[in-house]
């Protein structure tokens, strides 16, 4: 009842107006950007991490809300351009070079000429598999917890770690501080276990190299998100400078073009790797801090904030897709008020 209650109100203060008039009046006086962060656009049929998916569907759904409400979705040269004005600038990122992407999100976007920032991780353009949290959350999907503790902590004897049924986002933070070699032997592992008892299992993955060569574009911004995903705060001075220049040094070669940005791995930094992010000439750095991008956030650091947007993000209480809520979701998650 109180779900339908909220859902209600929600969707009326979206219809008769006063949702897109608060953005839109906040936006004229403290003029600001959205940068929204996507991984996995996908039709449903490979597994892989909710928290980062979205739909097909719901993906079209929101550029098609974006564009029909007069707001506009500009280049990443843009972003730092801020005019006061009613209507909202959007800017789209993907992270990871997921290949469920290749199905309609990007054609969409190349058909309609939209532009957009893709942060490929350059092992895995060499080496396509899939990522370990799409491995860990797939098994915690079927249940499979007996593979995972047995694969745990057979890499990791001294860990501590609950993982059944009640295992969290904030379980993951565990993971992540592990190193990071071992982490990937160990998810390999259970993949391994997870094909030998669920024959055909399809989890999604990254793109290789020829398919990066087809989705170069003048609509296509590609920038660095290092070449092994390890998260820099588990990483010394000279490994995060060695794993990025490796990245920067392939990638330009590829492309022939200039990096201009970089993108932290799942958002995690400290004052160290911004130390050694800033050995290299980024001119824009992508965080995964949920709020909007404003002129006071120019600093010295200069980290692009954005919102996660994912199935959740989008839709209402009953699953189904609502520009209401999210336009809702942008004004009540953004961290700036």
């Amino acid at each position: 009842m109180r779900n339908t209650i909220v859902d209600t109100i929600i969707k009326a203060l979206y219809f008769l107006g006063p949702l897109k008039w608060y953005l839109g009046l906040k936006n004229y006086f403290s003029p600001r950007k959205y940068i929204l962060m996507f991984h996995r656009v996908t039709d449903g049929s490979s597994h892989g991490m909710k928290a980062i998916s979205i739909s097909n569907e719901n993906f079209i759904s929101t550029i098609e809300t974006i564009s029909g409400h007069g707001d506009k979705i500009v280049a990443i040269e843009e972003i730092d351009n801020f005019k006061a004005k009613r209507d909202l600038d959007f800017h789209l990122t993907f992270d990871d070079a997921y290949k469920a992407i290749l199905d309609r999100a990007l054609p969409y976007c190349d058909q309609r000429e939209i532009p957009y920032s893709l942060f490929p991780v350059t092992n895995f353009l060499e080496n396509p598999k899939p990522y370990w949290w799409d491995i860990w959350d797939t098994a915690l999907e079927l249940g499979e917890y007996q593979i995972l503790n047995f694969s745990f902590f057979e890499y990791f004897p001294n860990a501590e770690l609950t993982i059944d049924q009640n295992f969290s986002h904030l379980d993951y933070n565990t993971l992540k501080s592990l190193d990071g070699v071992t982490r990937e032997e160990m998810s390999c592992h259970i993949l391994d276990k997870l094909k030998k008892k669920h024959v055909g299992i399809d989890i999604d993955q990254s793109f290789g190299w020829n398919e990066l060569e087809k989705v170069v574009g003048d609509n296509v911004h590609i920038g660095c998100h290092t070449s092994s995903h390890q998260f820099l705060p588990y990483m010394d001075h000279d490994q995060t400078l060695s794993d990025i220049n490796q990245s920067i040094s392939k990638l330009e070669t590829f492309t022939g073009v200039d990096l201009k940005s970089f993108a932290f791995p799942a958002g995690l930094y400290d004052q160290a790797s911004i130390r050694a992010v800033n050995c290299f000439d980024f001119s824009y750095k992508f965080s995964t801090e949920c709020k909007s991008f404003t002129e006071n956030d120019q600093n010295e650091d200069r980290l692009i904030p954005r919102f996660n947007i994912n199935d959740e993000f989008v839709c209402d209480k009953k699953g189904r897709f609502s520009p209401a809520y999210f336009y809702w979701n942008l004004i009540r998650r953004d961290q700036h008020g």
